[in-house]
């Protein structure tokens, strides 16, 4: 199961739990589009079926809830600052 960290205009971000890895990233999510966004540095990692405007909104809303989402991330996984 994904949990969902945020849901934000129909658009949903996840950390994957299956399989996840390094760096922390985010899942992206609307529709048939997916994302695949670093949480670190806001890189585009993976894109497919988003526009560049709603692709440009995703890392914008990223990296302003960075700390929220690295918290999320280290907390799923058991990590510690």
């Amino acid at each position: 199961m994904s949990p969902t960290l945020f849901e934000s205009k129909k658009m949903q971000f996840r950390i994957n739990s299956k399989n996840e890895h390094n760096p922390p990233h985010v899942h992206v999510v609307r529709g048939g589009a997916e994302a695949v966004i670093e949480i670190n540095t806001s890189e585009v990692m993976f894109s497919e079926g988003f526009s560049r405007s709603a692709l440009r909104e995703i890392v914008e809303f990223v990296t302003q809830n960075r700390a929220d989402f690295l918290e999320a991330w280290n907390e799923y996984f058991g990590k510690k600052d």
